[in-house]
This record gives structure tokens, C-alpha cells and sequence, in this order.
């Protein structure tokens, strides 16, 4: 492979050719967004959430979350850093599927010592002043109708509860989902991504599809809600710090919980080393271009240097060529992916050069094996599946339900605790904060501001100081409040006993 090293090619033609046309064209993406002024003041706040900022402004504001802990780590830290700090009423939803809710409870007390005490369907009180309550995502779900002010969908929940949150919503609330692939950032009754699907899973315990999706969200828009969705293309550049590199900060104290950093440091692996199929690959292998560049720019910008340069181009070239074969047929537009982000189509070699690359500067070795067969549950499958035919027996990645080669990165040598994850423990930063953004950007949504207006100069205490707040959608003494989730509690316990 030593011939893709000796000239500077950019065509396609060679691997490294493939790989400067990706470094010449995500750098010029990651910068322009870079510069962005909301981006650049959310990662400020990112940064003081983290550091236990309170946000106050929303007394006597009841909102919804559903969430999925044990799935990805930012659910961990928006509970803990953006709904623990928050001056309001929240009603938890606790996904159901792969884990039961109450396995999610349990894994969020065991993580912080604030909810310890936590019950399900018990209020418990924030440190600002406001409550939480844990509800699980099932059939005893019961939430007041026409009372909440908000709802952000950062899990999955079952299709009967949907509706019921729906009917929760006050008129004229507000609504923010994650994961939806919807370029200007409003859902206009669009079935999309992992969140807006059901947590009622199949035989592979993957999520089903919920049939209710659009038809709640039209009812939400009937009723009044605005409905945003958190857009891909402002997340990807609001990165989690590395807890290791925020010490004698309550955030860094979890570089020490294994529950919490294992799971950090795996999802952050499998967005660099985990390359779908070429057919289904363009949206995901732009994106992660994207945060990759972002992590370990220097060590892509001097990748000739590196002694796994060689590496990274034979697996840029192998994948290459297993694009050829699963695009056979297929049309020009196989895998190709750039114009729903504002940018021109990129070929899906070309989108997947960056993260390639950055495996093997990273110390990661690509396991090989026969050709279509995959990697799953820690070892090659016997069966070879036509979607990996063509890859030459390489490890991009894995069946879509083996969760463990994913997050202990199983398809290059060593996996997490081999070079490669040793690489990812040092990184300065992790995966995007979905979760906690799409809370704060609801948050700015019922105190009707901006992330950050274009013509101000003052970034400090944003979301300190307290707004007169919209009172289209009405609003609840908190004697009403407090009296709500009482009866809420009550009304559970009745049911809860009687189905017993």
C-alpha cells in the first residue's frame, strides 16, 4: 500500500486521494460552523451547566422528558447537570425496551449520590428550588392533561403513552425533539430518527417504528405547540469535555465511575471506528467526519507522519472498494451524502476517509476475517450476509444489535482496552451533548430568546436572568403545582395497588 503515500492526488483515484478531498472539504465545513456565534456561546453554557450553573426563569413551569439512560451517556449528564439544576416542575419518563425503567433508575442512582433516595412516581426536590419526578414508560403512566408547558423527547416511549403526552401539553406549549432528519429544524409531522420511535422493541430488541409519531405531532401542532427539532448541524459542534480534563469539578468526579466513563469512552470509540454499510452509510459517516475532525484535528492534519498512515489508507481503500461492490447497480447517488446539510453531495468513501484514518492514527488495527461476514457477540458469524459482501473481510462494523462490539470498539485489536481505547480515554473531548442541549434549547423556547442573539455583546449568566415569561399557554400557581403532583402520586398509588 505504500504507493498511496508517494503523491498528493486529490481525485479519487487513490486512498489518499479519498482522504485529502475529505480533509479539504470538512475542514472548510467545521470551520464555517465553527464560527458561529450561537455555537461558540452554547459551548460556553455547556461548559457552566457542567460546572453546577443553576437555570432559573421557569418557576411554576411544568415540563416532560423522556429519557433512556443505560443508551447513551448524555442522558446521564442532562439529568444530573441540566434537570437537578433546573427551578421547575419535571415529570421523568423513563423509557422502556432494551431496559426496564426501573434498571434505568437504578443505574442513575447508582452514578450520583443526589438520587440515592429516588423512588419511582415520588417527587423528589431539585437543588433549585423545582421537583423531579421518575415515571416509568408503561401502562400505569398518568400525567395531568393541559398542564405542562413543555416536553423534550430525549428517549423513546411507548406509542399509548405519546398520546398521552400529548394530551398533557397545555395550548400553545412548546416541544423539542432529537434526531430527527429535518434540515431547518421544525417538524412538520415527519417520522425520523431513534427518539421518535417506539420503545417497545422486536426480537433483536431493536426499537419498532411507532405508528402514532405523526399523527401526535400533528395533534401537538393542531393544538397550538411549536414544535422544533434540535438540529444536527449546531449539536455536532457542542462536544462533552473529557471529565478527566475538568478536575475538582463534580462533572470530572465521574472520570472515576466506571459506569459512567466506560460508557462515555465507548460511545466516543464507536463514532470513530464504526463504519456502516455504504448504502445506508451517508448521513452517519458525514456526521461523525464532522465531530472526528473535531477531535483529533492535529493528528490528521500531520497524518503523514504518523507511523499508522499506511494503516489508515489501506482501510480508506478497502472500504473504498467495498462501496464499489454494495453500489454496483445502484446509480451515481449511492451513499452519497452533503446537500440536506447545505453542503454538495459527497461520495460515501470520501465521507468515511476521516474516520478511517483517525482509527488507525489512533493505534486502532482493523480486524480482517473471511469476506461478508461480520463481526457479532465477540466473534465472526459463519453466515455471510450480501450487505457485507465485497468487504474483503474487514470489520467496519457490526449487526445493528450487538451493542457490545459497539461499545467496547470489538472490531479493532485490543478493542476499549487496547491502544485504540486507550487513545479515546485521552481524547480532550467526547461525543455531542444531545440531550442536555435539546433541554436548554427548550428552556430558551419558553423564555422566548435566542441561543444568543447575532448583535450582542454580553454572553454572561444567559440563563441566570430570569424573562418575563409568555403566558399565551397559561400558567399554574405552585400551590396548584404542588398540589397536581400530589394528586398525580396518589392517583398512581390507587391504580398501582388495585393492579396488583
Amino acid at each position: 500500500m505504500a504507493s498511496f503515500a508517494v503523491a498528493v492526488n486529490n481525485d479519487r483515484s487513490t486512498a489518499e486521494g479519498l482522504f485529502r478531498l475529505a480533509m479539504k472539504n470538512f475542514k472548510q465545513i467545521v470551520d464555517k460552523n465553527l464560527q458561529n456565534e450561537d455555537i461558540v456561546h452554547t459551548k460556553k453554557e455547556l461548559i457552566d451547566v457542567l460546572n453546577d450553573k443553576k437555570i432559573n426563569g421557569l418557576k411554576g413551569k411544568n415540563i416532560i422528558v423522556t429519557s433512556d439512560p443505560m443508551e447513551e451517556f448524555d442522558d446521564i449528564v442532562m439529568i444530573r447537570f441540566i434537570l437537578y439544576n433546573m427551578d421547575c416542575n419535571i415529570a421523568l419518563i423513563l423509557s422502556a425496551g432494551s431496559h426496564a425503567p426501573q434498571e434505568r433508575l437504578n443505574n442513575v442512582k447508582s452514578i450520583f449520590e443526589e438520587f440515592r433516595g429516588a423512588e419511582m412516581n415520588q417527587a423528589m426536590p431539585t437543588q433549585n428550588g423545582g421537583t423531579i419526578i421518575f415515571l416509568p414508560d408503561d401502562d400505569s403512566l398518568i400525567l395531568d392533561e393541559n398542564n405542562f408547558d413543555l416536553f423534550v423527547n430525549c428517549g423513546p416511549c411507548h406509542p399509548d403513552n405519546l398520546v398521552k403526552i400529548e394530551k398533557a401539553l397545555k395550548p400553545n406549549s412548546k416541544v423539542v425533539t432529537v434526531g430527527a432528519p429535518t434540515p431547518n429544524g421544525l417538524i412538520n409531522g415527519g417520522m425520523a430518527g431513534i427518539n421518535q420511535k417506539s420503545s417497545e422493541v422486536d426480537e433483536k430488541k431493536q426499537n419498532k417504528l411507532n405508528p402514532d409519531w405523526d399523527k401526535s405531532i400533528n395533534a401537538m401542532i393542531e393544538k397550538g405547540c411549536t414544535v422544533e427539532n434540535l438540529d444536527v448541524n449546531f449539536s455536532r459542534y457542542v462536544l462533552f469535555p473529557n471529565p478527566r480534563y475538568q478536575p475538582d469539578t463534580t462533572y470530572g468526579q465521574l472520570a472515576s465511575i466506571p459506569s459512567f466513563f466506560d460508557e462515555a469512552v465507548g460511545s466516543t470509540g464507536m463514532f470513530i471506528c464504526s463504519r456502516p454499510p455504504p448504502p445506508f452509510a451517508g448521513r452517519v459517516n458525514f456526521g461523525n467526519s464532522v465531530i472526528v475532525y473535531q477531535l483529533v484535528k492535529d493528528l490528521l492534519e500531520n497524518a503523514a507522519s504518523n507511523p499508522n498512515y499506511a494503516n489508515g489508507l489501506e482501510n480508506i481503500q478497502a472500504y473504498s472498494e467495498y462501496a464499489k461492490t454494495q453500489c454496483a447497480g445502484k446509480g451515481d447517488n449511492c451513499g452519497k451524502y452533503g446537500k440536506s446539510e447545505g453542503v454538495d453531495d459527497l461520495p460515501v468513501d470520501v465521507t468515511a476517509a476521516i474516520p478511517l484514518m483517525a482509527t488507525a492514527l489512533m493505534g486502532g488495527i482493523r480486524k480482517k476475517g473471511d469476506d461478508g461476514k461480520i463481526w457479532a457477540n465477540g466473534k465472526q458469524i459463519d453466515k455471510v450476509i450480501p450487505i457485507f459482501k465485497g468487504n474483503n473481510g474487514y470489520f467496519f462494523g457490526s449487526g445493528p444489535d450487538d451493542r457490545g462490539s459497539k461499545m467496547s470498539h470489538g472490531w479493532v485489536e485490543g478493542g476499549v482496552d487496547g491502544p485504540f481505547g486507550t487513545s479515546v480515554k485521552e481524547l480532550k473531548y467526547f461525543t455531542p451533548a444531545y440531550d442536555p442541549l435539546a433541554v436548554l434549547k427548550g428552556v430558551k423556547m419558553i423564555l422566548n430568546k435566542r441561543v444568543r442573539s447575532n448583535n450582542s455583546n454580553n454572553s454572561n449568566n444567559n440563563l441566570n436572568t430570569p424573562k418575563r415569561q409568555r403566558t399565551s399557554g397559561g400558567g399554574k400557581t405552585k400551590k396548584h403545582i404542588k398540589k397536581s403532583t400530589k394528586r398525580h402520586t396518589k392517583r398512581h398509588t390507587k391504580r398501582h395497588t388495585k393492579r396488583k
